[in-house]
């Protein structure tokens, strides 16, 4: 499965009030710096204006994919230190959180 297909799944997933942890092993073998880019743009949607009227599905469901991405990345065979220094530059806070746990989880 390619990453763009299994992470719309993953999405899905999150927005349906569910972490899908199961799909951490398939998701492991694609990823590349791009694909953490693609992640860490993900929660970045999630900023205070975004967030301004949210009833609490919105936040539950940021939860929910920071999470999936936490625990995918502190656990990725792969090297995801660099690309998440990278994508820190641009992060809002709640993402810079996020890249915070991940790579203190991988010391």
């Amino acid at each position: 499965m390619a990453f763009q297909a299994l992470w719309q799944e993953i999405r899905k997933d999150c927005g349906w009030e569910h972490i899908p942890r199961e799909k951490i092993p398939m998701l492991h073998p694609l990823l590349n710096d791009a694909h953490i880019a693609t992640m860490m743009e993900a929660l970045n949607v999630f900023d205070d204006d975004f967030m301004e009227d949210d009833a609490g599905d919105m936040a539950d469901e940021q939860w929910r994919l920071a999470t999936f991405i936490v625990e995918a990345l502190s656990t990725a065979p792969y090297p995801v230190e660099a690309a998440l220094e990278k994508a820190r530059a641009t992060a809002i806070e709640d993402t810079q959180e996020v890249i915070d746990r991940i790579l203190k989880k991988r010391q």
